[in-house]
């Protein structure tokens, strides 16, 4: 999979995905309330992008109506980029 540029609000939600794997849309926009306080809406919106460029497919939960967004790659070429532009 090529690299996609993400800007930092989708760079968030990927990280949370990498590190956590499938969630929900609530999930998401609990875990970065904290840092990154947003509406449910916009935490919709950034996976809605973030599946346009391929990065999160979202399948519906097993037992609920609730749709769950899993990262289709891996975080290496991401973060590996992000060190690159740091030196």
């Amino acid at each position: 999979m090529p690299h996609v540029k993400l800007p930092d609000a989708e760079l968030d939600v990927m990280s949370y995905l990498w590190r956590q794997g499938p969630a929900s849309v609530r999930e998401i926009k609990e875990h970065l309330q904290p840092i990154r306080p947003m509406a449910h809406g916009s935490v919709v919106t950034l996976l809605k992008r973030l599946d346009a460029k391929g990065q999160v497919t979202r399948e519906k939960a097993k037992q609920s109506k609730v749709f769950v967004y899993r990262a289709t790659g891996s975080p290496r070429p991401t973060y590996r980029k992000l060190v690159k532009n740091l030196m």
